[in-house]
């Protein structure tokens, strides 16, 4: 081994150059890359690099466990409808956090004269947390759930799927009259997923009046909680972007009030 006239210090075997360290310090090893400067700091390998193993069959190849600082990184999305997210340089795997919307509370009513007026509350939707391989640069397209709308003497609605790749975090169930909740909305593919809270039925004859439900929740909590008094007296709306579902609208004293909103989904991206 040794230096030359270019201030780099090269190592070599049966006269052919395997390893240097060039003039900035950079080091380059294997006869595919020897004769390039990777720059300062740093370092170029031709060929495969095994760690804990003598045969890498991969540029990486580990036997064992790796221990990394983990997902330093996030964004979220919370606007409902379709989004978009470019991948970073240096990023080639993502964490994906993911609720679906939330279904809205049923209204109140008394048309048929039924023994309990209050609605139901609305469900979660479902939660999904996955990891995905991807390459800079790459445009990932994907869709927030939206909310489902409280019913005014009517179910509620439906919040709608969070869908990422092929992950789908479903919306939770409307509302329905007559005190019956919504079910919490499902998760269909490959990640690690909880199925969203079912909204509650609220309670029947309540000290002169019915209660509608506590709207489903499930992992960002949220739920929309039935209201009475004073001017706050409907089904309260889900907390922003959780996914929860909305409260049933109750009976207060003869005067039927509206269910509650559910609540939009959410997308959070980790890397």
């Amino acid at each position: 081994y040794g230096g030359n006239s270019s201030n780099v210090m090269a190592f070599a075997t049966n006269n052919v150059e395997r390893l240097r360290i060039g003039a900035t310090g950079g080091l380059s090893l294997g006869n595919g890359y020897v004769s390039t400067d990777p720059g300062s700091g740093n370092m170029i390998i031709s060929g495969n690099v095994g760690i804990g193993m003598a045969t890498p069959a991969a540029t990486l190849d580990i036997a064992g466990s790796v221990i990394g600082a983990g997902w330093q990184n996030y964004v979220q999305f919370t606007t409902a409808g379709a989004n978009s997210w470019t991948v970073p340089s240096g990023v080639y795997k993502i964490f994906v956090q993911m609720v679906g919307g939330g279904g809205g509370g049923a209204g109140c009513t008394t048309a048929g004269n039924p023994a309990c007026t209050e609605g139901g509350a609305g469900g979660a939707g479902g939660f999904d947390t996955f990891i995905m391989s991807v390459t800079p640069g790459q445009v990932l397209s994907f869709t927030v759930g939206s909310k489902g709308l409280g019913g005014s003497g009517a179910a509620g609605s439906s919040g709608t799927n969070t869908i990422f790749s092929s992950e789908i975090a479903n919306g939770g169930t409307g509302g329905s009259l007559y005190g019956i909740g919504g079910a919490g909305g499902g998760v269909s593919g490959s990640g690690i997923s909880v199925v969203g809270g079912q909204g509650s039925g609220g309670m029947c004859n309540y000290g002169g009046y019915t209660m509608g439900g506590q709207g489903g929740a499930r992992v960002f909590g949220g739920a929309g909680m039935s209201n009475w008094g004073g001017a706050n007296t409907g089904g309260g709306a889900a907390a922003a972007n959780t996914g929860a579902g909305g409260a049933g609208g109750p009976n207060i004293y003869g005067g039927c009030f509206a269910g509650g909103n559910g609540a939009d989904g959410r997308v959070i991206i980790w890397w």
